[in-house]
């Protein structure tokens, strides 16, 4: 039986087989990186409100996208989302763990609150959270990798895994970006990366801070520093470190990812050289080396590391928001957008946006609950854009308000100022 889930997406650029065939150096090698519990303050918990009539359903949820929820709840009790609200006033914390998965329980919750006819909640002990949200994905990468004696590397060929649980939920994603930026800061002339996705009985793996990111990018390093270790193996103390490995292999402007993306500016180059000269890293590393010479138990390390990392969705049509602005009379302002504030300061950011465009002081703006039915077919409060589109999608609208308050003309005494 194949216990891979079906996927087969690869990502390839140049000529890998000639590339190993032509390079002076060729090493061999796999890592494994372990999953990672959310661990996110708050348990999932929600509350499920029937209506007057069939289908009518009011959720309040601790998820990071209260669409998703609306479309299960709907699916569940055979009714159009219009007659389904979610809404989240916050969360204690998500990192993924509330992005796909927390979505079920709404479902579950409301098919017994329609059935009761009475409101439903649900609160999971940590242990029941933890046994059943998932974690991030556990991957194992097998790689071959050709270089030349200056420890630049001329072909890279990786198959990755990751282990996605009993569905495949968002592991086709994950997997997607590990694949894309399993060459980090780095660029490979030639490169070949396989991605398959493993069938396990585990609960269901799912987002986490970073989406496959972190895991393959790790990989890419220990590769990076093994290339190192054998090149010192090979020309002893002529052999470049491993900083000069990372450095001469780091991306430049003008070069192109592997997936195809120009490089219109880079500043890695310059950024390592500067963090190394004021960052005194050479002298650093020399007292790190004497004490650990004189201290048998305790030891001390120091590394550096480029990182690059894509900040949007893979699918496009996600990368949007939208935001509802109400001015009242007295001049106090009534914000909200399609973002779930979870602890990284996305309402503050948005009322300080409010409170700018309109020149009134932040206490004049308040942020309601993140609701369904007032901004709806959200995107996920997730991939580091939920201020970028939420700020600029209450930027838009208090923009639209002030544009129609704003007089063309001076008022005059035929023209009387609006209350």
């Amino acid at each position: 039986m194949d216990r891979f889930h079906k996927y087969d997406h690869v990502v390839c650029n140049g000529n890998v087989d000639s590339a190993m065939k032509a390079a002076p150096n060729v090493l061999e090698g796999e890592m494994k990186v372990g999953a990672q519990e959310h661990f996110y303050l708050e348990p999932h918990a929600l509350l499920a409100i029937p209506g007057e009539t069939y289908g009518e359903m009011h959720i309040v949820s601790c998820t990071q996208c209260v669409t998703k929820s609306a479309k299960c709840v709907a699916g569940c009790l055979g009714v159009n989302e219009a007659k389904v609200k979610v809404v989240v006033k916050r969360l204690g914390g998500g990192f993924g763990g509330k992005e796909t998965l927390s979505i079920y329980r709404s479902g579950a919750i409301s098919v017994a609150a329609a059935k009761l006819g009475r409101a439903v909640r649900i609160q999971m002990s940590r242990e029941e959270d933890m046994a059943i949200s998932g974690q991030s994905h556990p991957f194992w990468g097998s790689w071959k990798v050709g270089f030349k004696d200056d420890g630049s590397i001329e072909g890279v060929d990786v198959t990755m895994y990751n282990n996605g649980g009993s569905t495949i939920c968002c592991s086709n994603v994950v997997m997607d970006r590990g694949l894309a930026h399993f060459h980090n800061a780095y660029h490979f002339p030639n490169i070949r990366a396989v991605g398959k996705i493993a069938w396990t009985n585990l609960a269901s793996n799912t987002a986490f801070r970073g989406f496959g990111v972190p895991q393959s990018a790790l990989i890419c390093e220990d590769m990076m520093t093994r290339v190192a270790a054998m090149l010192e193996r090979k020309l002893g103390p002529t052999a470049p470190s491993v900083d000069d490995v990372r450095r001469i292999n780091l991306s430049k402007e003008g070069q192109r990812t592997p997936y195809g993306q120009l490089i219109p500016q880079c500043h890695l180059p310059r950024l390592w050289d500067e963090i190394n000269e004021t960052g005194d890293i050479e002298g650093r590393r020399q007292a790190i080396t004497e004490f650990n010479k004189a201290h048998r138990w305790t030891k001390r390390g120091m590394a550096t590391i480029p990182t690059m990392y894509g900040i949007n969705f893979p699918v496009k049509y996600l990368n949007q928001a939208g935001a509802q602005v109400l001015v009242y009379c007295d001049g106090s302002v009534l914000v909200t957008h399609a973002g779930t504030e979870m602890g990284q300061g996305l309402h503050t950011k948005c009322i300080q946006v409010a409170a700018q465009v309109f020149g009134i002081p932040v206490a004049d703006v308040h942020i309601a609950e993140t609701a369904s039915d007032r901004v709806h077919n959200t995107s996920p409060t997730a991939a580091s854009v939920g201020s970028d589109l939420n700020g600029m999608a209450t930027l838009d609208a208090c923009e639209q308000i002030q544009a129609r308050l704003r007089y063309e003309n001076p008022p005059s005494a035929h023209c009387p100022s609006p209350c």
